[in-house]
């Protein structure tokens, strides 16, 4: 049975710091996770805290079976987000997701008796329109979600020893910036324009879908794991309100939930109640671009859609997660 979480537990206060190199006994503590985020091997230096601004960790023992639930809070220092424990010997499981917030409590995860296998995160960021509300407007329509981040690590608690885990953080959401633009004839600026991007996955799995190998060329290496995405559970729809520049184009960015090759988000433009084109289908775009996005370590891309009078053609905007392989064209 799936499970839906809701936010819990309890704030982590960091404790005062000890040497694990010296004797075990002078630590209050036998684990300590130290959560990193590197921007995906792309800087050599710990930048939690420039994404992260809270980290919500559960802890799951040998049998894979709730243990512990930790809140931890960004801190000043160099080490902003450390989670100090004090466990029995045995083999753990810790997960650990960032910036977690506005979650479907439908249910509520049960220390003792909730497995790994059980939980899920399913976000629910409703969307409220600055104008009356439209037909077929609800709570299942949503609004941007918070930058999530997550990370995945097993590891081994011995009697009388101490030891220091370093937990890599990965890019665990969909950046995607748009911008709408119109060879000619571009619409009266109505002042109510939305971007809608729907079928969007809307479930996580706390096991990991993909795990990347170590580097091997960083200075601090880490491990990143990409969260399951439950392509079987439900998908949402998100809407974005943009203003029409001076330039006559319309501007927006979507913060969801990431995609797989299976997803088929579709995209399209609308004023108030009534559609400026035809939902374009972006997976045609990723899969002629050859994004793998169930291995892709960060999902950001910025794409331009330009409107013609016969079709609608879809590009990059900025050549930096991806190679120019070309446009793809539909029917308005």
């Amino acid at each position: 049975m799936s499970l839906w979480i809701g936010v819990i537990g309890i704030v982590f206060i960091l404790p005062p710091s000890c040497a694990i190199d010296e004797e075990p006994l002078t630590c209050s503590y036998n684990v300590q996770l130290a959560y990193w985020y590197t921007r995906e091997w792309t800087k050599e230096e710990n930048m939690v805290s420039n994404y992260i601004f809270r980290i919500k960790e559960y802890v799951f023992d040998e049998e894979e079976i709730l243990y512990q639930v930790n809140t931890l809070l960004a801190s000043t220092g160099n080490t902003p987000f450390v989670s100090t424990l004090t466990l029995p010997p045995g083999r753990y499981t810790a997960v650990a997701w960032g910036n977690l917030s506005r979650i479907a409590n439908d249910w509520e995860p049960v220390v003792g008796s909730t497995t790994l296998q059980d939980m899920r995160i399913h976000l629910s960021t409703p969307y409220r329109s600055a104008h009356p509300i439209g037909e077929g407007e609800t709570d299942a329509v949503q609004g941007n979600i918070d930058p999530l981040f997550y990370g995945y690590t097993n590891f081994s608690v011995e009697e009388g020893k101490t030891q220091r885990i370093r937990v890599g953080m990965t890019h665990a959401h969909l950046l995607l910036d748009v911008v709408v633009k119109w060879a000619k004839n571009a619409p009266v600026n109505t002042r109510n324009f939305t971007l809608r991007l729907k079928e969007v996955p809307s479930v996580y799995g706390f096991l990991p879908g993909y795990t990347e190998p170590r580097s091997i060329t960083s200075a601090n290496p880490v491990v990143h794991h990409i969260p399951q995405v439950q392509e079987d559970g439900c998908k949402k729809e998100y809407r974005l309100p943009v203003t029409m520049d001076i330039g006559r184009s319309l501007k927006g960015e979507f913060v969801t939930n990431r995609l797989t090759e299976s997803s088929h988000p579709l995209l399209t433009v609308y004023a108030g109640d009534t559609p400026l084109i035809k939902e374009i289908d972006l997976e045609k775009y990723f899969r002629t671009m050859q994004i793998g996005l169930r291995q892709n370590l960060r999902q950001e891309f910025r794409i331009q859609v330009m409107i013609y009078e016969d079709r609608v053609e879809v590009s990059p905007l900025v050549f930096s997660d991806w190679e120019n392989g070309g446009t793809i064209g539909g029917e308005l």
